[in-house]
C-alpha cells in the first residue's frame, strides 16, 4: 500500500534489494505467473527504480526480518542473504507466488468485511500521492510508469477531497488580490457602481455609493 508495487515485484523482492539502514527499496526484479508456472523476470518496464521508505515501513520490514531470522534458526538453517523477503521457506530460498499473494489478501479483507482487492492498493497509493500534492512525475516514478499519462489514466480516480480543495482555491486567492489592489475592488461583489452621466467617457465616470432599485 505504501510503496505502490505490483504484486509480482513484491514477490520478487530479495533482502539484498532492501536497504534498511538508508530506508530505500530497490525494485529490480519481479515474479511472473501463468497458471501454476512461475519465473523470475525483469520489472514490467524493464527499468530498476528506487523507492524511499517511510520510518514506519522500515520498522515493519526490520521486525519481519527478525522473525525470518528467528524462524530459520529454530529450524536449524540460516536465512540466505539473497533470500526472498516473502517466502514460505525458512531460508528464504523460494518466492511467494503472485496468485498466492492475491488469494491470501482476498481472504484477509473478506474476514475484515472490506470490499477490495490487492491491485486496488496500487490505485490507492497513486491517488493519495497526487491528492497530497505530489507532482505527477515523482508519483509515476515510484509506481514504475514510463510517464505520467498512464498514472493519470488508470490509477487516479476522481476524488471528492481533491475536488473540494480545488473549489476552495480560487476564491481566497481572488479576495486576497482584491484586498491588495483597490482598483480591482470595483469589479468584485459589493463593489461601488460607476455612474456615467450622459455621453461622458469612462474617464469621467464618478464612483458613488451602492445603487438602489
Amino acid at each position: 500500500m505504501v510503496t505502490g508495487n505490483r504484486r509480482g515485484e513484491l514477490c520478487g523482492t530479495r533482502w539484498r534489494h532492501v536497504d534498511l539502514a538508508t530506508g530505500v527499496l530497490h525494485v529490480q526484479r519481479a515474479i511472473g505467473q501463468y497458471g501454476g508456472t512461475t519465473w523470475e523476470k525483469d520489472t514490467k518496464n524493464e527499468e530498476d527504480r528506487r523507492i524511499v521508505l517511510d520510518p514506519e515501513t522500515v520498522l515493519v520490514l526490520s521486525e519481519h526480518r527478525e522473525r525470518c531470522v528467528a524462524r530459520a534458526a529454530a529450524l536449524g538453517v540460516k536465512l540466505a542473504g539473497d533470500g526472498f523477503v516473502f517466502s514460505r521457506d525458512a531460508n528464504g530460498a523460494g518466492h511467494l507466488k503472485p496468485d498466492s499473494a492475491t488469494q491470501r489478501y482476498g481472504r484477509l479483507v473478506e474476514r475484515l468485511g472490506i470490499d477490495t482487492s490487492i491491485h486496488k492498493l496500487r490505485t490507492y497509493n497513486a491517488t493519495e500521492l497526487l491528492a497530497a500534492g505530489l507532482d505527477i512525475r515523482t508519483a509515476a516514478g515510484r509506481l514504475g510508469h514510463g510517464g505520467g499519462v498512464t498514472t493519470m489514466k488508470h490509477y487516479v480516480p476522481w476524488t471528492t477531497e481533491a475536488d473540494q480543495r480545488a473549489a476552495g482555491t480560487i476564491t481566497p486567492r481572488d479576495l486576497a488580490r482584491r484586498a491588495a489592489d483597490p482598483v480591482s475592488q470595483a469589479t468584485g461583489p459589493g463593489a461601488r457602481h460607476l455612474v456615467v452621466d450622459g455621453a461622458a467617457s469612462g474617464a469621467d465616470a464618478q464612483p458613488v455609493g451602492p445603487r438602489s432599485g
